[in-house]
């Protein structure tokens, strides 16, 4: 099956989260390529409509496998990078009283 085979090397090759659901939504989706199959086993002769099922199951079980197994890699390649003990940008506390930035602004001007 040249279309499991196809599937496999977008999902190995899926450099991002958004990308890996980029290619859920195209294989699994509402007009997904193993829904389609899926929708249209009933068309399959009645002899070998058991042995089609068996291999989109299995097709569809993998894919899976993969894709759950290539999300839980990027999730730890995104733990790895990530340093805690950078320090962070210190946020500015408080602001000038209003009265005093008015005698700074008319003290620029004059």
């Amino acid at each position: 099956m040249s279309a499991k085979n196809q599937a496999l090397a977008q999902i190995t090759s899926a450099k991002d989260n958004a990308e890996l659901e980029q290619i859920r939504i195209d294989l699994f989706g509402r007009n997904g390529k193993i829904t389609s199959l899926v929708k249209r086993i009933k068309e399959v002769p009645q002899e070998s409509r058991q042995q089609v099922g068996i291999l989109l199951n299995e097709t569809k079980n993998t894919l899976e496998s993969l894709m759950a197994e290539q999300k839980t890699s990027f999730k730890e390649n995104a733990r790895e990078w990530f340093d805690p003990t950078i320090p962070g940008i210190k946020p500015k506390i408080g602001h000038l009283h209003l009265v005093t930035q008015g005698i700074s602004e008319i003290a620029k001007v004059f």
